[in-house]
C-alpha cells in the first residue's frame, strides 16, 4: 500500500561550499569545520523561514530509502546558526536549478531562530538533499554535529492518539509532497496520520498498490469529514481545500 500526499497550489562533513553549485558532500558523523565569515550572501536571499541567507555553508547528502533524519547542528561560540534543507532532486544539478528558480519550492525543513543549534527531525524520501547554513551575525566559530537516519515505523498508529506525525506541508506556487509506504495486517487494522497545513491550497490525498479494498478517512480541525469512494482494489483519492488546518 502506498500513501501519497501532495500539496499543490549517510552524513560526514569535511568542508564547505559558498554556492549550491560549489556544495559538499557529507555522510553520517559531520566533523568541524570554520563557518563562513567573508561572504553576507550568496545563491539565496529568503528561502521559506529564513529572512536572510548571510554568509552561506552549502553542503548535501543522498538518501536511499525513506527515513527519519535526525540532524542536530552547533558551534564553538554559541552564537546564532540557522538552517534550511530542500529535496528530494535526482542530483545537484537538479537541485540547484530548482532552488535558483524558486527557493521556496521542495523545501524538506526549515530553521529561523536565535538559537545557538540547528535541529532538525524529518521524514525523508530517495533522493538527494541540498543543505544550507547560515552563520547570521558572521562570528568566527566553529560548526559540527551529528546526523542519525533512523529507519521509519508508523507504528503502533492504530488509534486516533497515536497518529503518526507526518513533516508539515507548506503552500507554494509548485508542489510539496510525502510519499509513504505501509502495511495493514488484518481487516480490523487501520493507520493513522496525522499532518499540520501551512499557507491556504488543495491537499490530495491518494492510496495505491492496493492488495484489498481500502478507503481513506480524512478529518480537519474545523469539522468537515471527508471519505474516499473507490472500489475493489481501485486507488483512492481524497482532494480537499485547506488553510492554516492540521489533518489526520
Amino acid at each position: 500500500m502506498c500513501l501519497f500526499f501532495g500539496y499543490f497550489t549517510g552524513i560526514n562533513l569535511f568542508g564547505q561550499g559558498y554556492t549550491c553549485e560549489t556544495a559538499d558532500y557529507f555522510i553520517e558523523e559531520i566533523a568541524s569545520f570554520t563557518a563562513n565569515i567573508n561572504n553576507t550572501g550568496g545563491s539565496s536571499n529568503s528561502p521559506d523561514c529564513l529572512t536572510t541567507t548571510p554568509n552561506e555553508s552549502w553542503f548535501y547528502f543522498q538518501v536511499e530509502t525513506t527515513a527519519q533524519y535526525n540532524i542536530l547542528i552547533a558551534n564553538s561560540a554559541g552564537i546564532d546558526i540557522d538552517g534550511i534543507i530542500w529535496g528530494p532532486f535526482s542530483d545537484m544539478n537538479e537541485a540547484c536549478s530548482s532552488i535558483s528558480t524558486d527557493e521556496d519550492n521542495n523545501v524538506a525543513i526549515c530553521d529561523y531562530s536565535s538559537s545557538s543549534t540547528i535541529d532538525f527531525s524529518f521524514i525523508t524520501q530517495p533522493g538527494i538533499y541540498a543543505f544550507l547554513i547560515t552563520n547570521f551575525t558572521g562570528t568566527l566559530t566553529e560548526i559540527s554535529g551529528t546526523a542519525i537516519n533512523v529507519p521509519l515505523d508508523y507504528e503502533p498508529n492504530d488509534a486516533f492518539e497515536e497518529a503518526f506525525i507526518l513533516n508539515p506541508m507548506v503552500y507554494h506556487e509548485s508542489n510539496d509532497q510525502q510519499v509513504l509506504s505501509s502495511e495493514l495486517e488484518s481487516n480490523e487494522d487501520v493507520d493513522w496520520f496525522k499532518l499540520a497545513i501551512q499557507g491556504d491550497g488543495v491537499l490530495t490525498i491518494d492510496l495505491s498498490e492496493l492488495t484489498q479494498n481500502l478507503d481513506l478517512e480524512v478529518f480537519t480541525n474545523n469539522g468537515p469529514v471527508y471519505l474516499s469512494d473507490g472500489q475493489g482494489l481501485e486507488n483512492e483519492r481524497i482532494r480537499i481545500p485547506v488553510g492554516g488546518n492540521n489533518v489526520t
